[in-house]
């Protein structure tokens, strides 16, 4: 192993894995989401709407494995800041709602720590009138109260990085969730 390699984030959930989990959940989308009638003019797609910026790539990867119509949005919103620790108080941009009332939403969230992040979107979404609101999260920590409808993976209570997610920006790009060699405290 190189020294450049020994600085890499020790693996928690292989790439491979992460596909995997992807696939089932797509799977399991599209049999729920199934009432979609794609040959119908005035159905309506799902609105998948990604939390940024941590859920892109798993965003990306996802709506591939879904099998019915949808359309693809985001938000900005976070709590994080530049440290390791939740500051408690969630930032939301506006949300652009070109899609009228009585759609059907799924809110993809990277971490499940506490639930304040999807319970600030999810109220922001109650203006647009929403027939329903559903919400997944790739990784949720033993401490999340929020009842998310989907999970990827229940991980222990550590800050990861990899497949989006970040530590000050950095290791976004990785194809795997990986713990930092500092071992994921808190700062």
């Amino acid at each position: 192993m190189s020294s450049r390699d020994s600085r890499l984030p020790e693996v928690l959930i292989p790439a491979e894995d992460i596909a995997r989990r992807v696939t089932e959940l797509g799977r399991k989308l599209s049999a729920d989401y199934a009432t979609v009638d794609v040959g119908n003019a005035g159905a309506e797609e799902l609105v998948v709407l990604g939390v940024l910026k941590g859920a892109f790539m798993f965003l990306a990867d996802l709506v591939r494995a879904v099998s019915i119509p949808i359309v693809v949005d985001f938000v900005r919103a976070a709590s994080y800041g530049s440290g390791r620790v939740s500051s408690g108080d969630v930032r939301i941009e506006p949300i652009a709602w070109p899609y009228g009332e009585g759609r059907d939403v799924l809110v993809v969230e990277d971490v499940l720590d506490t639930g304040k992040t999807l319970d600030a979107v999810v109220r922001a979404l109650e203006g647009f009138r929403p027939r329903s609101v559903k919400t997944l999260a790739l990784l949720r920590k033993p401490e999340a109260k929020w009842p998310v409808d989907y999970v990827g993976f229940e991980i222990e209570d550590r800050f990861v990085v990899g497949y989006g997610l970040d530590d000050a920006g950095k290791w976004r790009q990785l194809p795997y969730i990986g713990v930092p060699r500092d071992g994921g405290e808190r700062r």
